[in-house]
């Protein structure tokens, strides 16, 4: 990764290796250099995977019901994939089709300004949302940014923070968003907590 300029001296070089084992994997990933994948041993799931089975939960009780977005003919923009006899695949189908799911220039998850997600948008109750379902739900969030499961979900949605990985993870139905800019950068930047 000598050659590419955002690894070109010892600063940068630092930089790389004070990320953490999984955000380097990523960094490997993005700029292609596949060299050391070979060695790269998974133990368990990482931090974002383990936080993310409760919010998969809630959104399969909400979102996700056969009247809605789960069942045979799933509402549009996206369909639950739910596989018994696969749990562990089943989520990380899950987790792609949310991280992938684009209404517009809007993200069901939005890496970069996460309390805008339309999953947080759309589970909010009327009058806090700044972006309303297109159906009628019942609420998600009955307390809006103060309910328990809001401040999970944003949680999760917080540690997708840059860098942004490209998988190579084909999902008919689901493309991968486009590669993000060259900069690695391990600021999170601004907090995207809604200020209360």
């Amino acid at each position: 990764m000598s050659d590419v300029p955002e690894f070109a001296g010892k600063a940068n070089r630092r930089r790389f290796l004070a990320l953490k084992p999984t955000q380097q994997v990523q960094v490997m990933r993005q700029y292609g250099d596949l060299t050391y994948l070979p060695r790269v041993k998974i133990l368990n799931d990482p931090l974002v995977f383990r936080k993310f089975k409760p919010v998969a939960a809630l959104i399969e009780r909400g979102c996700a019901t056969r009247e809605c977005h789960g069942g045979e003919t799933p509402a549009k923009p996206f369909g639950w994939r739910k596989h018994l006899l696969y749990p562990d695949q089943s989520l990380y189908t899950q987790f792609l089709i949310l991280d992938r799911v684009t209404l517009g220039r809007d993200r069901l998850v939005n890496r970069d300004q996460p309390a805008e997600s339309l999953i947080l948008q759309y589970g909010l109750p009327a009058g806090a949302m700044r972006q309303t379902h297109p159906g009628q739900i019942k609420p998600l969030y009955p307390l809006g940014t103060r309910d328990p499961n809001y401040e999970m979900v944003l949680d999760w949605i917080d540690l997708l923070r840059l860098p942004r990985p490209i998988n190579g993870i084909r999902l008919e139905g689901y493309p991968e968003p486009l590669p993000p800019g060259s900069q690695l950068s391990t600021a999170k930047g601004p907090s995207s907590r809604p200020s209360r």
